[in-house]
């Protein structure tokens, strides 16, 4: 079975755009990994010395440092104050508490993201996986703001295109490569009315279907603190080391244990003694090159990396004497939580479009488009005793909450919170069984049997 000429000049299409942000992509990856190329200008640093560079990976302190407080806390329909079981039950089905994460560090690290569904051929709950974005690029109608196709490629190990999958918005096309030559395996007929792939894209602008890194603006300070890490490790081996100055000797006078004539002098140089028979030999030894200067420079990196990445200093590795108290950790991550908090905003709305799609699959009802919301867990450090005694404070110390919502609070699951409530009951009813058990008994205390 072969593509139609629309779907041929769909995947031609998306296939180029895939290979063109490949680069791009390259780039990216190797900065969050710290394994990017450190250049020099190659006047001070010998090119022996190159291989030994290494990076302060603040790329990866970044990413993780906003990945890790983003937690879905649960989904809501509008209007409903209890999470959806439906919409729990989907999440689950798919381990999404895990996987999810792979999808919110995509974004931050390639500035898109991408989420397939699908139904399963045996039934049951659809399909939501995250697809990686180097291998997947979409076509988005401008007028109408709709996807119009996707293309998923699939690479072996060799990073050859095996095969792929064209996202259609009433059918999903599987390609594979028989004989060198693409050719049709599946047609699945879904009949959606639209492309089963929701795109998130980062620091997106107006009039543009194309996201950014969030290492944009750390790239360059990385590579300047690359840069002075390696001229750091030149100097620790040459100019920092004290250097010995022999005066007044001659090449026959370095001789080893046994009196034999050293054929290179420069190997003496780390002897621990030297005996010198010449009463005209002088020995001297320059102190070290200090290395304040590079430390110094470091820590103006660090102070630049935390101003562009809205990071406190210490998470940067320039920690202070002593430990910042509650109430100066939350103002010193106010602008860290604020980007999380616009960062979930992001998010929420790719899984509630996500959750939608696989609702429409197993209903066939589009009812719940714009009405699921993500709530997620709070990014700011956890500080629950000056949280409660801001709560209590502000009712005049009454009490102003219920047991249930308490619970929620704690962010417990509805399944979790629907148990111990349970418990509560029976611990109640056991309860007051044992409050007339006793009464009654204090009351037939006082009667005496006759004799």
């Amino acid at each position: 079975m072969e593509l139609t000429p629309e779907e041929q000049r769909l995947a031609e299409k998306l296939f180029n755009k895939i290979q063109r942000q490949r680069r791009e992509d390259r780039k990216n990856e190797r900065y969050y990994r710290g394994l990017q190329e450190i250049g020099n200008l190659g006047i001070a640093v010998p090119p022996d010395v190159q291989p030994f560079a290494f990076p302060l990976n603040w790329c990866r302190t970044y990413i993780d440092v906003l990945e890790e407080r983003q937690d879905v806390r649960m989904f809501l329909r509008s209007g409903a104050l209890e999470e959806d079981a439906e919409l729990r039950a989907d999440w689950e089905a798919n381990d999404l508490d895990s996987l999810s994460h792979l999808v919110h560090r995509d974004l931050l690290i390639y500035g898109r993201a991408f989420i397939s569904v699908a139904a399963r051929d045996g039934g049951g709950r659809p399909r939501i996986m995250p697809e990686s974005p180097k291998d997947i690029a979409a076509l988005v109608d401008a007028r109408t703001r709709e996807m119009t196709a996707a293309l998923r490629i699939y690479r072996d190990d060799t990073g050859i295109a095996e095969y792929m999958t064209l996202y259609l918005p009433d059918s999903t096309v599987l390609i594979d490569r028989r004989a060198g030559k693409w050719e049709v395996v599946r047609r699945i007929k879904h009949r959606l009315g639209r492309v089963p792939l929701v795109m998130i894209l980062n620091r997106q602008r107006t009039g543009e279907w194309a996201g950014e890194t969030q290492l944009a603006d750390l790239r360059p300070l990385v590579d300047m603190a690359g840069r002075v890490m390696l001229q750091l490790q030149l100097a620790m081996e040459t100019v920092a080391t004290p250097q010995k100055v022999a005066l007044g000797v001659t090449q026959k006078d370095f001789v080893d244990a046994d009196g034999n004539q050293i054929d290179d002098p420069w190997e003496t140089y780390l002897g621990a003694i030297w005996a010198i028979s010449s009463k005209d030999a002088k020995i001297e030894q320059l102190s070290g090159a200090q290395l304040t200067g590079f430390h110094d420079t470091i820590k103006m990196l660090a102070e630049q990396a935390a101003t562009v990445t809205g990071l406190p200093v210490r998470m940067m590795g320039q920690n202070t004497a002593n430990p910042a108290a509650e109430g100066a950790i939350r103002a010193d991550e106010s602008r860290l939580v604020k980007q999380v908090e616009r960062l979930n905003t992001l998010m929420g709305a790719g899984w509630a479009w996500a959750l939608g799609i696989a609702e429409r699959i197993r209903t066939g009802s589009w009812d719940a488009d714009g009405q699921i919301s993500t709530l997620w867990q709070n990014p700011g450090t956890p500080t629950e005793s000056q949280r409660a005694d801001a709560l209590q404070k502000s009712t005049g110390g009454r009490p102003f909450m219920s047991v249930r919502g308490a619970m929620a609070e704690m962010g417990w699951p509805q399944q979790r919170i629907d148990r111990e409530l349970e418990w509560l009951e029976q611990e109640n009813s056991m309860g007051g069984i044992i409050e007339k058990l006793e009464r009654g008994a204090d009351d037939n205390s006082g009667e005496r049997e006759p004799p």
